[in-house]
């Protein structure tokens, strides 16, 4: 497996969410019109893989599970440079 640069996304999954929009790494929901980012998840859940990364990524024989929404508080957590604005799989 070639070298990318990944981030533990250290999940809390305590909360149950109530609606379909919520945080990947806390399970908090969002609320309707605020602030989000995106990151891509592989490994499980439990690895953030770097947005340039991701064009190079091969996901032969990975958990993949793609790009999840991500709330400010956990973006602060994991860093802002882990995060894209625009969830990629949806055509602006």
């Amino acid at each position: 497996m070639p070298a990318y640069r990944t981030n533990f996304l250290d999940p809390d999954n305590r909360p149950n969410p109530k609606t379909t929009r919520f945080c990947a790494r806390c399970n908090k929901d969002l609320k309707p019109g605020s602030a989000s980012r995106w990151i891509f998840i592989f490994e499980g859940g439990m690895t953030v893989l770097h947005p340039d990364e991701v064009s190079r990524f091969d996901p032969e024989g990975q958990d993949v599970q793609g790009w999840f929404e991500i709330g400010p508080e956990c973006v602060r957590r994991i860093g802002i440079e882990w995060t894209v604005a625009e969830n990629p799989e949806v055509p602006a």
